[in-house]
């Protein structure tokens, strides 16, 4: 939170916020892209499920065959 004393301090107040409001855009824009990849949560769970499935039946011949 930023408190306004003076004329000088509202200056650096003023410049810390333009810095907050940069900061932000540039994380914003990263999100964007990352959405925009063309990986979604969804495609990585089902991806993520399917190694899960396969290292299951790996184990299982291993066990069985080992």
């Amino acid at each position: 939170m930023f408190f306004i004393c003076g004329s000088g301090d509202h200056a650096v107040s003023y410049s810390q916020y333009e810095a907050c409001i940069e900061d932000f855009k540039e994380v914003h824009k990263a999100n964007e892209q990352a959405k925009n990849s063309g990986y979604s949560t969804v495609e990585i769970q089902k991806d993520i499920s399917a190694m899960e499935k396969e290292k299951e039946q790996v184990k299982h011949c291993y066990l069985t065959n080992g």
